[in-house]
């Protein structure tokens, strides 16, 4: 039977050593060979041979979901990262999860997202509901009775050499899935890597044991990985993915301005609403433009408004006249240059927007979170002194007027947020999940090599023990190696015997009857 999972020429130069045959096992290595023919092979050898082939680029798949902008843009990021690394050699599908592969009754999963979003109580309950473990069990088992055959056609559609998760609600569903190819076919399964993209902390399902490695942003996520029983060594602390904007440094803050048709000196606080236009921005807008000229005493000032996907907002704002100088803007595509020439920022908790803005060096107000998965990163804010929380509109301009009045303390704040910033994050990430790749597909190959001599034993030994069952890798490795040896042991001393045997010696302890020797008398001869 032919794998599902078995792709024509399946591994890259990239994934393996400059002399790749010195360093695998010596069948697998023979295997490699172009003058061995593929149809010879087991198939265990077969699916090596595959691996061994350069001559197509490496299929990874990308895990995601369009429910915030936070998984696209960490998608995104790893997706430019890998193809900064190794141009030319990769082929990086981005799909979202649940419309895409999982499809049926999960296709309406974005619009879900938008309406729980817009109503904070209801999320909430969602949110714990979901991290009970009882509840939790009873999700993950309706989402595989009614996913499973859906995501299995998918990934055998995709034949992907490396699965990569941006999104908790993937994991568990999809190692499942990848598992059981594996088991049924007998080829081990893709390495399987998780890109936590929460700052603070972290919901349950975005960590599972069976994944390869699990990186996380901060400490406290690592934390929380260790808590529900991920080992230290498959969790790697190295930030969240950034876009590819924000990887190096940009332009002075004169030179972005004008490159941006912004006032060269007045003061600028950027405001926004996430790519869905979440939050009050026309409320939070309207009171940062009427206060903060009469607060600061003088109009001179900038409020840049990022309006998202809410183009009716946008034309609104444009439509009207105000004190100070008004920027609306729908989606933008740069907006590492918009906080870099912005001295303060006002935003919902979304982590991918603090960990841009940790590296712009901007001070932050938190205006609004969802309850329970965005509650940690406003925590994480106010520990490292780069911003605070403020719901109320009346109060945002309070502490942006009192921040823009104190140029020293913001100064301050910009330096920590420097300091906290991780630009480096995604190449980082990336350039460790081709490591941990080619490790597990190495380690797949020994494995097939294994299995293939456990096998090829067991064949042998029928020649002596005819109605010994033919051993497979089904069993544990520990009692297969314990029965084949046991079993050699006995085949060995059986042929032993029969050597013995044939040259007319018996054992001493050959249970065979001995002649009598009868009694004479002494002196005689016998």
């Amino acid at each position: 039977m032919t794998s599902p999972l078995t792709p024509a020429p399946l591994l890259p130069q990239i994934l393996l050593p400059e002399d790749a045959n010195t360093q695998l096992p010596p069948a697998i290595a023979s295997a490699a060979t172009p003058t061995q023919q593929l149809t010879e092979l087991p198939r265990p050898l077969l699916h090596a041979r595959r691996l061994l082939s350069h001559s197509r680029k490496l299929r990874v798949l990308v895990l995601s979901s369009d429910t915030g902008g936070g998984h696209k843009a960490s998608a995104a990021a790893l997706r430019a990262a890998l193809q900064h690394l190794h141009p030319g050699q990769v082929h990086i599908d981005v799909v979202d999860f649940w419309v895409e592969l999982a499809s049926g009754p999960f296709r309406r999963f974005p619009a879900q997202y938008t309406f729980l979003a817009k109503r904070p109580a209801l999320w909430k309950f969602t949110y714990e509901f979901a991290r009970f473990p009882p509840f939790r069990a009873v999700t993950e088992c309706y989402f595989n009775t009614l996913a499973h055959k859906n995501v299995r056609s998918a990934f055998i559609k995709y034949q992907p050499d490396l699965v990569i998760s941006v999104h908790p609600l993937v994991n568990t569903l999809s190692l499942h899935v990848l598992n059981r190819i594996a088991n049924e076919t007998y080829i081990p399964r893709p390495p399987f890597v998780t890109v936590v993209t929460d700052l603070g902390g972290a919901h349950p399902t975005w960590f599972h044991r069976g994944a390869d490695m699990v990186y996380v942003p901060t400490p406290d996520v690592a934390r929380l990985a260790h808590r529900v029983g991920v080992p230290d060594s498959q969790v790697k602390t190295v930030g969240l993915p950034v876009r590819q904007q924000f990887w190096t440094g940009e332009r002075s803050k004169s030179q972005l301005r004008e490159k941006l048709g912004m006032l060269p000196d007045a003061p600028a606080v950027l405001l926004i609403g996430g790519g869905d236009g979440v939050g009050a921005l026309r409320s939070i807008a309207t009171t940062l433009a009427h206060q903060l000229p009469r607060k600061l005493g003088t109009p001179h000032l900038q409020l840049i408004v990022i309006c998202g996907k809410n183009e009716q907002l946008r034309d609104s704002l444009a439509s009207e006249t105000w004190q100070c100088h008004m920027i609306p803007l729908g989606y933008v595509n740069n907006m590492s240059e918009w906080m870099a020439a912005s001295d303060i920022m006002c935003t919902k908790a979304g982590p991918g927007t603090i960990a841009e803005a940790l590296i712009r060096g901007l001070p932050m107000i938190i205006t609004a979170f969802l309850p329970g998965q965005e509650e940690a990163n406003v925590r994480y804010v106010e520990q490292q002194r780069v911003g605070v929380f403020a719901k109320k509109p009346r109060k945002i301009a309070a502490v942006a007027a009192q921040w823009l009045s104190q140029p020293h303390q913001l100064f301050e704040m910009s330096q920590r947020a420097i300091q906290c910033g991780r630009p480096d994050a995604s190449i980082q990430i990336a350039n460790d999940i081709v490591r941990v790749a080619k490790d597990k597909i190495m380690e797949n190959i020994t494995e097939m090599e294994r299995r293939r001599q456990v096998t090829a034993a067991s064949v042998a030994l029928r020649r002596y023990l005819p109605d010994m069952p033919v051993l497979t890798h089904d069993s544990k490795e520990s009692h297969l190696l314990l029965r084949v040896r046991f079993l050699l042991k006995v085949v060995t001393g059986s042929m032993i015997a029969q050597r013995a045997f044939g040259q007319g010696l018996t054992p001493p302890s050959s249970p065979v009857e001995r002649p009598l020797i009868e009694d004479t008398p002494s002196g005689e001869e016998q």
